[in-house]
């Protein structure tokens, strides 16, 4: 943001091989926001998974076994346990304990999600019919069954438009607010609006529009998608800057590489799924003289020389307030995470685009 204020015409752009860019849209599509969904599976007697290895990967993954293994515990009193539903395009941790699995080839899965979809009281004109009815009609009366204590989860490798079904569902059957919530984004970067994606980058750079550019933490030249080439786009840059643990492929292509400190040789602050934050301790001190990212991000707005103990210090000395900070630091360290810092709930209401869903 301090840069951004510095410089008025630089502009931000984010790149991850693996994201969860899908999840993000989807939300924006159903909802007309940028959300993060939290599922509380504590209180689900009923999950589906579409192509979701939520109990394997994901940010959430440990807290999703956790609540769902307690719910599979008959001998602590509660006879009843939770049921799980996995459709699947590859076999997958969670899919191997499911108590029903139905694998489906990837363009079956978005039929199979329409017309379920419609059976659990989705409004879709013109949606698609699965060739899997016997199991659409079983899972839509079981969800139907347990409203209010059932979850429809999409993977994240599945597009926008799957986990906008998913949340439409999920509003159809009352889970919002029970057994789903949503809570502001984790990533600051998440909305399209505040961070620009890497084509708009390479549209930029081909179009002449880009003096200087400094990759952060990132190597484009090799997980950058090949339909986007943009090995031969970035070294049309006039100056071309890479901070990173490595010398790698994109900061071969650098005029300058400047050396990052590894993850555990430095302080730092970052949130967990929820957004609950932790103060990140250093294991080891710095072997050579490399500098963190928010060190390099420092030097180019002319800060230099900040350590990265006293700039997390003072940022959480400004969100905490001075009194009593000392204490609540300390405590922070201690516990290994800021107490009561989990983002809260917010109110939702379905803003589907129906057409957009069913075309795709």
């Amino acid at each position: 943001k301090a840069f951004k204020a510095k410089f008025p015409k630089a502009v931000w752009h984010r790149h991850e091989p693996v994201s969860r860019d899908a999840h993000y849209q989807g939300t924006k599509l159903a909802f007309g926001q940028t959300l993060e969904t939290q599922y509380m599976l504590k209180d689900a007697d009923v999950i589906l998974s579409m192509d979701s290895d939520f109990l394997f990967s994901g940010p959430a993954a440990l807290s999703h076994a956790k609540a769902y293994a307690a719910r599979r515990e008959v001998d602590s009193g509660h006879a009843k346990m939770n049921r799980l539903y996995a459709l699947e395009c590859s076999p997958s941790v969670t899919g191997s304990i499911a108590d029903h699995r139905l694998a489906l080839v990837p363009s079956e899965l978005a039929a199979f999600a329409q017309e379920l979809a419609v059976k659990v009281g989705v409004a879709l004109e013109g949606s698609a019919h699965s060739t899997h009815s016997k199991w659409v009609d079983a899972i839509a009366e079981d969800l139907k069954h347990h409203k209010g204590r059932c979850v429809v989860i999409a993977g994240d490798c599945q597009p926008a438009e799957l986990h906008a079904l998913a949340h439409a569902m999920n509003s159809a059957l009352g889970a919002i607010g029970h057994t789903v919530h949503y809570t502001q984004p984790v990533l600051s970067t998440a909305d399209e609006d505040s961070c620009e994606p890497l084509d708009t980058l390479v549209q930029a750079i081909n179009a002449d529009e880009v003096e200087a550019l400094f990759v952060v933490d990132s190597n484009p030249v090799y997980s950058a998608p090949a339909d986007l080439n943009f090995a031969a786009a970035y070294q049309k840059v006039a100056f071309r800057v890479h901070h990173g643990l490595h010398e790698d492929e994109t900061a071969v292509l650098s005029h300058w590489h400047s050396p990052s400190t590894h993850v555990l040789e430095t302080w730092g602050d970052v949130r967990a799924f929820d957004g609950t934050v932790t103060i990140m301790q250093p294991l080891i001190e710095p072997l050579y003289s490399g500098k963190n990212a928010c060190e390099f991000v420092d030097a180019l707005l002319g800060q230099g020389g900040i350590a990265p103990y006293d700039a997390v210090k003072a940022t959480w000395e400004d969100e905490f307030g001075a009194l009593g900070f000392a204490t609540l630091f300390k405590t922070a360290i201690h516990d290994g995470l800021v107490a009561n810092s989990a983002f809260a709930p917010i109110e939702v209401s379905l803003k589907l685009d129906q057409q957009q869903v069913i075309e795709t």
